[in-house]
Formats: structure tokens, C-alpha cells, sequence
């Protein structure tokens, strides 16, 4: 993990708890898909948007957000996330790498330094916290049952490839095992000429928007108005 670029580092301390750090994909399964090449930036993006966070002696409760990645072709994607938070130790591997650029400096670095300033408690005493997710892709917005799938995945460890399969545009109805779990999904039938499928509660889309809003944005779209939708945070799902 290193910080971002456009923290300037320098004689002033950082709080390391307070600063964003980069985010990479760990692993990913399947490892290659034919003809669809997987977009690490995307997703990283995607998924982290703010990157990774910090957290000490006490981490924040699991969140999940949707994100959608639309491809220079017109093909969309559709992923759900799901993020928590793993106690981490401060000589890791992982987080000890320090690059020779004076724009990175190492977590494990900038705890000692922190700590040496502000005089907290010892460093052998602190719990830390990063941020990690869990993502589910798919071409499909399967948002509900992508958020059900994630939430078992959390729960067991994977120690092998885990087959998921999609439920196809004709009527169909899939049951899997996740863990110990049976999940069954459940789609109707899409023709071409009908609205794309819809996987979202609408109470919470009300419960957003109110009834005001909503009545705005179908008035919009049967007006042909362009529509933009700005959101005060990503995880409002």
C-alpha cells in the first residue's frame, strides 16, 4: 500500500489513519476468460474508489455498493462489492515497502513518526485496521443476489475456484451451493424489446429520492431530458 500522489510529504506529520492509500487486485477467478479481457484498473476503481483505508483499534462495520463499467465497445458489466476490514501487523510485507520516491512513504513508517509526535500509546498496543472487498461481476445487474453471494463468501474461506453460474436471458431458474448454502435465482424472460433487468429494491429507490423525485425523473425521461444523478456516497444500496 503507498500513498497517493498528491499527498505531499515533507516535514509534516501525517496521520496515517487519516490518509488513503492505493489499492491492487489481490487475485481474481476465473484467471483468463476468452475474449474478455480482464480491466484491473477498472476494477480497482470500481471497487475502491477513495482506495484503501486505515483504521485503528476499532474498524468500520461491512458496507457493499453497485458499480457498472461500460467498455469503449458499448458492452456493460455489472458488479457489486463488498467491504470490510482486516487487522493487519505493521511489519508486513505488504505494507513495510517503501519507495525511493519522496511521494510514498510506508504505513509502518509513518506509525512510528506518528506516534513519536503525538506521543500515543506504545506500538506494540494499537490494532490496525486496512480496508479490503470482495467484488462479484457479471454481465447482468443481479444486484440482490450478487449482495446475498458476497455476504456467504465473507462468512467461509476459499480454498478452491468457486462456480457461479449466470442465469441466461430466457426464462430460467438456477440453485447453487455457496458454502452450505443453497441460493436459488430466480429471472424472468427478457425479449429484445424489453427494459433491461432491474435487481434493486424500490422502496429504497424511493426511500432516496422520495416521491417528489421520483415523479421529476419519470417526467424527465418521458420528456427525453438528459438525466444526471450525483449520489453523497457509494453506498447507498
Amino acid at each position: 500500500m503507498k500513498l497517493k500522489e498528491n499527498v505531499s510529504v515533507g516535514e509534516q506529520v501525517l496521520n496515517p489513519f487519516q490518509c488513503s492509500y492505493r489499492c491492487r487486485v489481490l487475485c481474481h477467478y476465473p484467471h483468463e476468460v476468452p475474449n474478455n479481457p480482464f480491466d484491473e484498473d477498472a476494477i480497482s476503481r470500481s471497487s475502491m474508489p477513495d482506495g484503501v483505508s486505515i483504521r485503528l483499534n476499532s474498524p468500520d462495520p461491512r458496507t457493499t455498493h453497485p458499480f457498472l463499467i461500460t467498455r469503449l465497445d458499448g458492452t456493460r458489466y455489472y458488479g457489486v462489492v463488498l467491504t470490510f476490514f482486516e487487522q493487519i501487523n505493521n511489519d508486513d510485507e505488504n505494507i513495510s515497502q517503501c519507495s525511493s520516491s519522496t511521494a510514498f512513504i510506508s504505513l509502518n513508517r509513518l506509525i512510528e513518526k506518528y506516534n513519536r509526535t503525538c506521543r500515543h500509546q506504545r506500538r506494540s498496543s494499537l490494532l490496525i485496521y486496512a480496508s479490503k472487498t470482495i467484488c462479484l461481476i457479471g454481465p447482468q445487474a443481479h444486484n440482490s443476489i450478487f449482495k446475498r453471494i458476497l455476504e456467504l463468501l465473507y462468512r467461509m474461506t476459499i480454498e478452491h475456484d468457486l462456480y457461479i453460474p449466470s442465469p441466461s436471458l430466457s426464462h430460467s431458474a438456477l440453485k447453487f451451493n455457496v458454502g452450505e448454502r443453497q441460493l436459488t435465482v430466480w429471472q424472468p424472460s427478457i425479449h429484445d424489446n424489453d427494459l433491461p433487468l432491474l435487481d434493486f429494491n424500490l422502496l429504497d429507490f424511493f426511500s432516496l429520492l422520495g416521491v417528489e423525485g421520483v415523479v421529476d425523473l419519470v417526467t424527465c425521461a418521458l420528456l427525453e431530458h438528459q438525466i444526471i444523478l450525483k449520489s453523497s456516497g457509494i453506498h447507498f444500496f
